[in-house]
Formats: C-alpha cells, sequence, structure tokens
C-alpha cells in the first residue's frame, strides 16, 4: 500500500508539472500576437555588370552595397505567429522597374556597354536580395554562395511596379525558453520524488533485515542456552548414578553376612555339644 500510495504521489507531481507546461504555452500563445507591420525607404545600389553571348549587358541591383542608384525601393514587414513556438516574417520589396532602369542606364559609362571588344546595346536588370538565413524562402531563383543565398528577380523595363515576397519562419524564444525551463523543473520534481521513494524504500528494507538478523541471534542464544541446560541435566543424572551401590556389591555384603553368621553359629553349636 505504501508503495502504491509512493508511486501516486509520483504520478500525481509529474501531472501538476505537466499542466504548468501546458498553461505556460498557452500564456505563451495568446501573447504571441501579430506585430503591427513597418514600412521603410531604402536606396538601391548597382552592384556590378556580366555578359552574354546574345548582346545583353545584365546589370544587377540590390539594397546594399555598390554604387549607389538614384532610386529607391520601399520595404514592408510583418510579423504573424505561426503556433505557438515559431513566427511567420513576411518582407515585400516594392521595386518600380522603370525608374530603376533609368538609373542604371544613367550609371553606366561608355565602356560598360562593351566587353572583350564586342558592343552591347540591350540591357536586363536584375534585383538581387543577399541573406545569411537558409530559412528564407522567395519566388526568385536561389543560388548558394559561401554562407549567403542569393534570391534573383529579373524586372521588365515596361513595369511600372514589382514585388518582391519574402518570408522567413523564426522561433518564439520566449515560448521556447518557458518550455525547457518547465520541462527542466517537470524532470526535477519527477527525480526528487523517485529519489526520495527509493531511499524511504531501502530504509525500510534496511530496517526489516535488521530485525530479522536481531531475532535470528535472539534464537540462536536461546538455542545455546537450552543446550547447555540440557547437558548440565545429562551430569547431574549420571553422578546419581555413580552414588548408587550397584546389585552385585550388595549380594557380596549379604554373602559375607551370612556366612559371618554362620560361622558364630557353628562354634556355638559346637561348645555346647561338648
Amino acid at each position: 500500500m505504501r508503495a502504491l500510495s509512493c508511486k501516486n504521489r509520483v504520478i500525481k507531481s509529474v501531472f501538476v508539472v505537466i499542466a504548468a507546461l501546458l498553461c505556460l504555452i498557452s500564456f505563451c500563445a495568446c501573447n504571441a500576437t501579430e506585430q503591427e507591420g513597418s514600412s521603410a525607404e531604402r536606396r538601391l545600389y548597382l552592384l556590378g555588370f556580366s555578359y552574354g553571348e546574345d548582346g545583353v549587358v545584365n546589370a544587377v541591383v540590390s539594397i546594399s552595397g555598390g554604387e549607389e542608384l538614384d532610386c529607391f525601393a520601399t520595404m514592408l514587414s510583418d510579423t504573424k505567429p505561426q503556433g505557438a513556438f515559431y513566427y511567420s516574417s513576411r518582407t515585400t520589396i516594392v521595386l518600380h522597374p522603370d525608374t530603376i532602369y533609368s538609373a542604371v542606364r544613367g550609371a553606366m559609362s561608355q565602356e560598360d556597354w562593351s566587353y572583350n571588344g564586342i558592343e552591347y546595346n540591350r540591357l536586363k536588370v536584375v534585383f538581387r536580395y543577399d541573406t545569411i538565413y537558409k530559412s528564407v524562402k522567395s519566388d526568385g531563383q536561389i543560388q548558394v554562395s559561401g554562407r549567403y543565398h542569393l534570391h534573383s528577380f529579373p524586372l521588365d523595363e515596361g513595369d511600372s511596379e514589382f514585388q518582391v515576397g519574402l518570408t522567413r519562419k523564426s522561433p518564439n524564444s520566449a515560448a521556447w525558453y518557458g518550455a525547457l525551463a518547465a520541462g527542466g523543473v517537470a524532470l526535477a520534481v519527477a527525480l526528487t520524488v523517485t529519489f526520495a521513494v527509493l531511499i524511504k524504500r531501502r530504509k525500510k528494507d534496511g530496517t526489516l533485515v535488521l530485525q530479522d538478523d536481531e531475532d535470528a541471534e535472539d534464537e540462536a542464544k536461546d538455542g545455546e542456552d537450552l543446550s547447555a541446560d540440557d547437558k548440565e541435566s545429562e551430569t547431574v543424572s549420571v553422578e546419581g548414578k555413580e552414588d548408587e551401590p550397584t546389585s552385585s556389591d550388595g549380594k557380596e555384603d549379604k554373602e559375607k553376612d551370612i556366612v559371618a553368621d554362620g560361622g558364630v553359629t557353628d562354634e556355638r553349636n559346637e561348645g555346647e555339644s561338648v
């Protein structure tokens, strides 16, 4: 019964900690509300050129590094909760290709239109977004260069607006730390209760063993006392037997008395006869 009671205590303790963990997760999920979106204007930069075999100059523009261009992009970002442990961040970059093409042409020199003696007369602009996060997803062409992930989006000069969509899944640090802390507490409680039960059982078993040993020693002592009493009684009986005369000795004494008496009678009779 005690073992079942201790086991029930362990189970109840674990259930209490699990309930606390669920409450913490629910609290974090409720507090993981959608964050208010932000908007920022970013300048565009010309990263460089590459030359194709079809007479096209490929210009790469980005929101960082390189030569400044006289054009800008608008960045819109918002964050939404995705479950209790993650956030989903979305960034939308609004570009104006017609303005970008004009700015790139204005930044190009005459030497940029030729390469290895070949004249080029067509331009193609590609917007590139560089990030170190592999978790960033987009519908562009993705290449890996070292530790960077390059998202490329070709732009059409005839478009007045083009939107680049980037999404990233990030962890909810507060929820993860809370879950880890609650899990650690649950483990500590379970181990503490389990060790307490084991120690209590060991102490109980040790007391029983000691009591059994003491009973065995008492029984052994009682047996030794009984055997000693038996030996003493046997010794007394043997001594009593040695003090009693034997039957043969009694008969011999009687015969001697009879013979002695007979001899005296004979002597008396002989005297009377004379």
